[in-house]
């Protein structure tokens, strides 16, 4: 049992716990105001393990530049009217295959080997982008290139003897 001076402690401590989430909230709340937009980017790599460099712009100025691998994520918060460019520079053997981007309150544009987003809404909202990098199908080698000749020879080899055997039985 709590005498007076205790229900008044405790009472003193509900209060400033009570005061200090409020304060908490509300300095969330207007850090979340400030940023109502981002715009997420996930790199897929299909054909071996290599790192692509990303550069990400926020309103012409250059946020940061990063080395992505498959998997990883990188990315900007936006203010509304804010526009963020994301663009990956290309290894050499490499091709940018898609990107699949979802943005209700974001419009994103696609550019070379990269996208365009702006925050067109106040209400809190994530785009997201999947940039899939894939190593293009490589030209035979001369050895390919002879072993499908040698095929294609004894293709039309096993044609004419076909062709002649079935001369010989009529």
């Amino acid at each position: 049992m709590l005498n007076k001076s205790g229900h008044r402690f405790a009472n003193t401590l509900l209060i400033i716990f009570v005061l200090t989430g409020a304060i908490t909230l509300m300095s969330a709340g207007n850090e979340a105001w400030g940023q109502s937009c981002a715009l997420n980017v996930t790199k897929l790599v299909r054909g071996g393990d290599i790192g692509f460099d990303f550069t990400v712009t926020v309103n012409g100025a250059i946020l940061s530049n990063s080395v992505l691998f498959d998997g990883q994520t990188t990315g900007a918060a936006l203010g509304l009217g804010d526009e963020v460019v994301v663009t990956e520079v290309l290894p050499a053997g490499w091709d940018l295959r898609d990107i699949q981007c979802t943005s209700p309150g974001v419009v994103i544009t696609e550019l070379e080997n990269g996208v365009s987003a702006t925050c067109v809404t106040q209400v809190p909202d994530i785009a997201e982008c999947v940039f899939l990098n894939v190593r293009p199908a490589g030209i035979p080698t001369l050895s390919e290139w002879g072993m499908m000749a040698a095929a294609g020879g004894l293709a039309l080899i096993g044609i004419f003897y076909g062709l002649r055997r079935k001369r010989a039985a009529a």
